[in-house]
């Protein structure tokens, strides 16, 4: 297994879950009883027919030569995939149609429709400006942008960063949901394929995942400050020069 393994993995299982939770309550509902659980955990035993075709197994290759299985702890894989699927369907209703309006837009088919299938690799790849990959925001870029653009406290914010980025394999399962949860009933957005690869890898590098959060929370918010700035600067000599 690879990061971009595990992400085309994440896509495909987002996908699945979005059209889910608009549309058949029943499966929204048996996903969302799985928010803080284990997979193991017998209350999770109606989400398993959603989630478990969607959950990455080594190769052969991988078990067998103990390379790319070792960089990635199988357990943090699985429970990764299964409790994004139980954050996202204990989304808001109005967090939920936003994405759905979101998705509407962006592929020019409902939610609904029988042709939302799921992605193929080349589609789950991201997005691309002048052939260059775009970079996907992590957990740190999305609390950066609820920071700036919904106006959540910046020293808080930090803090409750910092909480999640010291915790072991359990902690971040325990902590994670309630602030995704509280980001998302105010629409800030969460790529949820990211995050699902990014649980995946706190089985065996965490501090790299939580180094990556609190970086990229710093770079966002720095910048987005700097483009503000600029832009208010811009406006006030294009008025100084009107008015001259």
């Amino acid at each position: 297994m690879n990061s971009d393994y595990i992400l085309q993995h994440a896509d495909a299982l987002v996908k699945r879950v979005s059209k889910l939770i608009v549309n058949e309550p029943a499966a929204r509902a048996a996903l969302r009883r799985g928010v803080g659980l284990a997979p193991e955990d017998p209350r999770m035993l109606a989400a398993h027919r959603v989630v478990a075709p969607y959950v990455p197994v080594p190769t052969d290759y991988d078990v067998d030569r103990r390379r790319a299985a070792s960089l990635w702890d199988v357990h943090a894989v699985e429970r990764a995939f299964y409790a994004v699927a139980a954050i996202m369907a204990a989304q808001p209703r109005s967090a939920r149609d936003q994405e759905a309006e979101a998705t509407e837009e962006q592929t020019g088919e409902p939610q609904d429709s029988e042709a939302l299938t799921e992605p193929t690799p080349a589609e789950e790849s991201s997005a691309t400006k002048d052939g260059k990959p775009d970079r996907r925001p992590n957990l740190g870029v999305s609390l950066a942008q609820a920071v700036f653009d919904k106006g959540l406290n910046a020293d808080s914010t930090e803090q409750r960063l910092h909480l999640i980025a010291r915790q072991n394999l359990d902690g971040v399962h325990r902590h994670l949901p309630r602030l995704v949860l509280y980001l998302r009933s105010d629409q800030v957005h969460i790529d949820w394929g990211i995050l699902i690869r990014d649980l995946a890898r706190w089985g065996h590098t965490p501090r790299h995942v939580a180094r990556e959060w609190v970086q990229d929370y710093h770079r966002t918010l720095e910048t987005l400050t700097r483009q503000a700035e600029q832009k208010n600067k811009n406006n006030t000599s294009d008025e100084e020069a009107e008015a001259a």
